[in-house]
């Protein structure tokens, strides 16, 4: 509960679809192993799991209602609205949201440590428990009341399932104790196992280049380690020059490695054609031409693409964004406005990951310079493109600054 970042950062994709498999098969026969699935992991495959159901945790039927109800004005009859409206959930819905809430609202309560708030974590949750994956999402106004009944439920969740103190006492018990026989577990698991190793390959300077190296990697070695024993052992000269790339899109795209991410977690979780690439970091080099900025807004060339398709979006359009404060903004055009009815989307850059670059062949940029993000905890894909180079890293920069303000 005090990871940073819980359900806001996604786990590895193909394990949360290996163990969302499992769970659907046989979830009493699930074992959540801390030395194979990550907190992130299981969180993520949660997520994917309230996303899949063929019917929403608060139902599609009772949708409408549970949005008008939340836009009462008077707090009072807000609430009990909307406690109305979970008595009269299904039992296994109710009971369903009941537990799930509760563990929400101490996620919140220890938000201190692990950053997420009851804001945070209903921005996540909005979508997940009132539609599906498949169903047509909404304007930006609408989401942004699916947000707020899940806030509104989790920071009132005693009063809004009666909770008494008894229960209350018993919960806080079975939470601790769970949480102690947790911690005793991964200890003796920490002694009794060694880290696993697999045996990863690097290709320095490029794939084309046909230099490769083998190393074994274990589960806990950061990029910046993984780096520096690539440089030693290739006898480079300068590892703080050289940085890991993930090289995607048949070498269309690629995205620089934090020094602190787990290079296994992000390897495992690579498409068929993906590899690991060590280079020179340009990027480090740019970022230190252009400077730090805070905000950057104009007309951007964009497409669209979400479940992987990559054709989804017929034709690139224009659209006004604007970054700032961490989110990029997209218009529903090319006209800005200040008025929050013409969004179309926004996204947080923690939640995403920034690829240079894009697949040429599929998706027929309209210009050369381009970037895209890819959103950690939906099937979905921004692209942007750019008439000139300078412009494409005057927002990459950007990005990566708001991103990690403590450096790469």
């Amino acid at each position: 509960m005090t990871t940073e970042g819980i359900y806001r950062h996604s786990g590895t994709r193909s394990i949360v679809e290996k163990l969302l498999s499992n769970m659907w098969q046989d979830p009493v026969a699930v074992v959540l192993d801390p030395n194979v699935y990550s907190v992130h992991d299981v969180t993520g495959t949660l997520k994917a799991f309230f996303r899949r159901l063929p019917d929403p945790l608060l139902t599609s039927a009772y949708y409408q209602a549970f949005l008008d109800a939340v836009q009462i004005t008077d707090r009072d009859n807000k609430l009990y609205q909307l406690q109305s409206l979970v008595e009269t959930l299904p039992p296994v819905n109710r009971e369903t949201l009941k537990y799930l809430t509760g563990h929400l609202a101490k996620i919140a309560e220890m938000s201190e440590e692990n950053k997420m708030t009851v804001d945070n974590l209903s921005v996540i949750f909005g979508p997940s428990l009132m539609t599906v994956d498949g169903q047509e999402t909404g304007s930006f106004q609408t989401a942004r009341l699916e947000w707020a009944v899940v806030a509104q439920i989790v920071s009132y969740y005693t009063w809004m399932f009666q909770i008494g103190e008894d229960e209350l006492r018993q919960q806080n018990k079975l939470r601790e104790a769970l949480q102690k026989i947790s911690a005793a577990t991964s200890s003796a698991t920490e002694v009794a196992k060694p880290a696993t190793e697999f045996l990863v390959e690097i290709y320095i300077n490029g794939r084309d280049r046909g230099d490769l190296h083998r190393m074994k990697v274990a589960a806990e070695m950061s990029s910046d380690k993984v780096v520096s024993e690539c440089v030693r052992n290739k006898k480079l000269s300068g590892s703080s020059r050289w940085r890991l790339f993930q090289v995607t899109d048949d070498g269309d795209s690629e995205r620089i490695l934090h020094s602190s991410e787990k290079v296994l977690n992000v390897y495992m979780g690579f498409a068929e054609n993906d590899y690991l690439c060590l280079k020179e970091n340009y990027i480090l080099r740019r970022m230190t031409e252009i400077g730090q900025c805070l905000t950057r807004a104009g007309v951007l060339t964009m497409k669209d693409c979400r479940g992987g398709q990559k054709r989804q979006s017929k034709t690139w359009k224009k659209h006004y964004c604007t970054f700032r404060d961490g989110w990029i903004i997209i218009n529903k055009d090319a006209k800005q406005s200040l008025k929050g009815s013409t969004e179309a989307a926004r996204w947080h850059i923690a939640d995403c990951n920034l690829y240079i670059g894009m697949d040429q062949k599929k998706l027929l940029p309209p210009t050369r310079y381009g970037f895209h993000l890819k959103h950690k905890s939906e099937d979905s894909a921004k692209y942007f493109c750019f008439e000139d180079e300078g412009e494409m890293y005057r927002w990459i920069c950007l990005l990566l600054h708001t991103k990690y303000p403590e450096g790469l």
